[in-house]
């Protein structure tokens, strides 16, 4: 396996990723450097496309392996890119590996790597926002509302309510940066 690649070489990480293993051994024959198909959704989460354009820092890049990092809407487009043998390495979120796992029967997926924790006091956090000067005060109160999430099944629409039952549930890219939303508190 080491003709392959040593992924802590690589430096990119996933939340779960599929183990390469097969397609690399069988592309280390062909005499040229492996190539590494990696997806991202939004940095920082995924850190691929920033490690990607710093590659000097990656001694082995060019050589042994290269890498190329496709964007995809949220986590559940990862699962079928995966599936399909279209990608190498992806991110998945909590509800997206589950979700590999039980309904597209991927049972040899390997964690490589956890490149983010939701809900550690005193860091980054998925968080639902609310106007200031809105009705909705509490999780309760979406119900009968029509809700905007990145992906279907992703991470950040798990919120304690069932869709299409509770509320209307819409996709919607994530936003540019920040600093372009009005005002807003969490619930």
């Amino acid at each position: 396996m080491k003709k392959a690649i040593d992924r802590r070489q690589f430096g990119i990480g996933a939340a779960a990723a599929l183990a390469a293993g097969g397609r690399a051994r069988a592309q280390s024959g062909q005499g040229g450097p492996l190539k590494i198909r990696v997806g991202w959704v939004v940095v920082p989460a995924s850190t691929a496309p920033l490690v990607l354009e710093k590659k000097e820092l990656l001694t082995h890049f060019g050589r042994s392996y290269v890498a190329e990092a496709t964007r995809f809407e949220g986590t559940p487009p990862v699962i079928t890119a995966l599936a399909a043998g279209e990608l190498d390495i992806g991110p998945l979120a909590f509800s997206s590996f589950g979700l590999a796992i039980q309904n597209a029967h991927m049972d040899d997926l390997r964690v490589i790597c956890d490149e983010i924790q939701d809900g550690v006091p005193g860091h980054g956090s998925n968080e639902f926002m609310v106007r200031n000067d809105g009705p909705i005060k509490t999780v309760v109160d979406l119900k009968g509302n029509v809700l905007a999430t990145n992906a279907m099944g992703s991470a950040v629409d798990i919120a304690g309510l069932e869709a299409n039952r509770d509320y209307t549930v819409v996709e919607a890219r994530f936003p540019p940066c920040a600093r372009c939303w009005p005002k807003r508190k969490p619930i």
